[in-house]
């Protein structure tokens, strides 16, 4: 996800891995703007031709700036946060997405036409790094899109309630196994759900990782890798800053959850991972 920074009263995002995924024109100017869309307002960062913009609205050049600063009043009126209250330790995270409809930038100040692109940025508020919802009420379940400490702090709230559970979440992980893996260890919490959007969000191991002879057990949107003892160390530690503890947990809730397709599937004895294999769960 994308982290809100905020240093010396600026708020600001590094984007610049997300801009050469949704293929942003390389140098081009960018400006933000705020689209009331869907269950909560969301932030597009919009390429414009350089010479149709004023210069202050241009929050940097794809490719050139690590961090695009966001205008204060998107941040306090638009996003609705606090700049007195937020804490930079623990910030707001948003999911990243591609507009490819077409999105235009803001009105421009002398009334003409908003400069219109092709292809935009996306930043969708979804929680906190401790886990905190961005919005107090439940969401709609998709706009989570697979984010499982969002949905398990959900589930938790709910339980204090007494409320009746949701569905199951369309993640790779069940929410339900976070906390069940994740409370008794005591692990960092944070770290554990980094690894998981990594493996997730780059696509860090795929059917081409398979150790078995037959073909991924597929449950439904998910995938189940069975992996050699080596791939956690030589192809996911290497991708994530995160200490041993966390890497185990991330671990154990990838085998807890491909244990758990086994059993939904009802596959052969011997397609069933053991003790001593590993799994990788992802979306199909």
């Amino acid at each position: 996800m994308v982290e809100l920074h905020r240093g010396d009263g600026v708020f600001a995002v590094d984007v610049t891995d997300q801009t050469e995924t949704v293929d942003l024109p390389d140098g081009s100017a960018v400006v933000w703007r705020l689209r009331q869309e869907g269950d909560v307002p969301r932030l597009a960062l919009v390429p414009v031709p350089e010479d149709e913009v004023p210069d202050d609205t241009v929050a940097g050049h794809v490719g050139e700036d690590a961090r695009m600063p966001i205008p204060r009043p998107i941040v306090t009126e638009g996003l609705e946060l606090d700049p007195e209250a937020y804490d930079p330790d623990n910030p707001l995270l948003f999911k990243p997405d591609e507009i490819d409809e077409g999105a235009a930038a803001a009105a421009m100040p002398t009334g003409a036409p908003a400069p219109a692109a092709d292809t935009a940025l996306e930043l969708q508020p979804v929680r906190f790094a401790d886990g905190t919802p961005y919005r107090d009420e439940p969401v709609p379940e998709e706009s989570l899109d697979s984010d499982p400490i969002a949905e398990a702090a959900l589930e938790q709230d709910a339980d204090a309630e007494g409320t009746p559970q949701s569905g199951t979440v369309s993640a790779p992980i069940d929410s339900s196994f976070v906390d069940e893996v994740l409370t008794p260890r005591g692990v960092d919490r944070e770290q554990v759900i980094e690894v998981l959007e990594a493996i997730a969000r780059h696509d860090l191991i795929g059917p081409e990782n398979d150790a078995t002879e037959y073909d991924p057990l597929t449950v439904d949107d998910r995938a189940v890798i069975v992996v050699d003892a080596d791939v956690w160390e030589a192809e996911i530690a290497p991708e994530v800053d995160v200490d041993r503890d966390a890497l185990d947990a991330a671990r154990k809730l990838h085998h807890r959850q491909a244990a758990d397709l086994y059993e939904r599937a009802n596959a052969d004895e011997e397609r069933e991972i053991a003790e001593s294999r590993d799994a990788v769960v992802v979306k199909r």
